[in-house]
Parts: structure tokens; sequence; C-alpha cells
């Protein structure tokens, strides 16, 4: 941290070491570390020994402590198999797909999923929905990588693949009328609307019915 501040603003160099012994607070430091995280460039030239070169007096000790940090980053789950875009390997754009941040960000994408995935199940087979599956994440992973090729952030969730699922489902059904369930707090009703416009409160069981007599 103490050599990537001063190279942030734009007056690092490798042989001053008088950046080694200033002092930083510690808001100051979190908020650099955030952005040394996103900084690929910078990443880079450290694991290159470009910052701290071996003829540096702490370059015996700090490369001991990177290798154990290394170490300890490699069995993060979201670091070994979520998506991360500046570290080109091709596992992590599959892999990601099948990993949420979170209960309620795997409950959403599940809830999306039961909606559409059971219609295509059945009218697509086991196999091509599956691969459509696969096809949407990978194809949302290469529109990520196009735009944030530098991003070293990892990118988990199935919102890509059941992207796909849906503009699938559209093509399919979207003029379908199907039956949906609202409510206006004191009031309870059914409409019809087209599937291309039906919202998460959808009534799963009614999608599946409705769509299926159509």
């Amino acid at each position: 941290m103490p050599r990537y501040i001063p190279y942030r603003e734009g007056h690092f160099q490798e042989s001053d070491d008088s950046s080694d012994t200033q002092p930083f607070d510690e808001d100051t430091l979190a908020r650099y570390y955030l952005k040394m995280e996103r900084d690929f460039a910078f990443l880079e030239k450290l694991d290159n020994d470009e910052i701290i070169s071996p003829s540096d007096p702490q370059y015996a000790d700090w490369r001991i402590l990177r290798t154990d940090f290394n170490h300890m980053r490699s069995q993060i789950i979201s670091l070994q198999y979520g998506f991360r875009p500046a570290y080109k390997s091709f596992l992590p754009a599959f892999t990601y797909m099948f990993l949420h941040g979170s209960a309620g960000h795997l409950f959403g994408n599940m809830i999306f999923l039961w909606i559409v995935g059971c219609m295509l199940e059945m009218g697509l087979g086991r196999l091509l929905y599956t691969g459509l599956y696969i096809c949407g994440g990978l194809i949302a992973a290469g529109g990520f990588w196009l735009i944030y090729m530098n991003s070293t952030i990892p990118v988990v969730g199935a919102s890509g693949a059941i992207a796909g699922l849906m503009g699938a489902f559209a093509v399919l059904f979207g003029k379908k009328k199907i039956k949906i369930f609202y409510s206006l707090g004191f009031y309870f009703s059914y409409l019809k609307i087209p599937a291309i416009i039906k919202y998460p409160g959808s009534s799963e069981a009614h999608v599946a019915r409705k769509s299926l007599q159509s």
C-alpha cells in the first residue's frame, strides 16, 4: 500500500524508499486498497517485481508475505470460480453462472428461473434447454468482458444465463395470453396479459397452465 498510494497519485519512483516509512491512517489505507484491487495494471507490475524489485532491501520479506497472501486469496471461492475478465481464463466464464453472492441473490434468480424455466424445458427438451442456459451464461460473460476487459472484481450469478432463457421465453411464448395474479393491497384479482410483459409477481402455476392450454 505505501507503494501504491504514490503510484496512484503519479509520483512513484521505484528507487525512492521514502514512501515506505510515510504513515497513512486506516481510512486512507482502506480507500486506496479498494482502488488497488481494481487496478490491474498495478497488480500486474507488482507480481512482475516491477513495483518492488529484487534489489529492494525489503523484497525478500515482502515476497514471502505476498506469496502467503496470494495463497489465502486462492482459497476464496468467488476468486477461484468467479469471472474476472482481467485474468483471462475460460473455466470461470462457465463456473460463475452457478455461484451467487448471497441467499437473496440466489432466491431472486431462482424465482425467475422457475417462472420461465418450466415452460422452456417442456417445450425445448432437457438437453436443448440446458444448452441454452449455458450459452446464455457464456454470451453474458463475453459481453461483460468486452465492456470491462481489465476488471479484477469477480462476477457471480445466474442472471446472464437466465436473461438468455427469458429472451427465449419471449420469442416462443411472447404473444400468448397468460393469467397473472395481482394485488392493490385491498383488492385481489387475475389479469390476462401477453407473456412478454409478465412481471416477477406472476403466479407460476397459472403461467404454465395457461401457456400449455394456448
